[in-house]
């Protein structure tokens, strides 16, 4: 697995912690492993390198207490609330190829999500 993981700011402030993973052998080829920052989506980056179609998506979100150093880089206490977002992107087969773990303050964040029925 190839593992990156990155600060994201909004007005200069700490927002949330990005870590995601992909399989090595989907990794390989690409720039998904050079610490440099990818420019576009990770999804995209695989569709251009190694044809990788995302059929599907699987999420869950949960309240936790963040781990000690996702309280550091927030800037919050380690009995403040986290909205953790768990993030599976698997092909057609249903192989997995992408996975995120999203970690956010969960005092200034809100999750809102539309979708057609029918």
């Amino acid at each position: 697995m190839v593992c990156r993981r990155r600060l994201v700011r909004q007005d200069g402030e700490a927002s949330e912690i990005l870590t995601w993973w992909v399989p090595q052998h989907l990794a390989d080829g690409t720039w998904l492993a050079d610490p440099a920052p990818l420019h576009g989506s990770i999804r995209a980056h695989l569709a251009r390198r190694k044809s990788v179609q995302i059929d599907h998506v699987v999420e869950q979100v949960v309240a936790r207490h963040p781990a000690a150093q996702e309280a550091r880089l927030l800037g919050i206490t380690r009995s403040a609330p986290v909205l953790a977002l768990y993030v599976t992107a698997r092909d057609a087969s249903g192989q997995p190829v992408l996975a995120l773990d999203i970690a956010m303050a969960g005092d200034t964040h809100e999750l809102e999500d539309a979708y057609q029925v029918g």
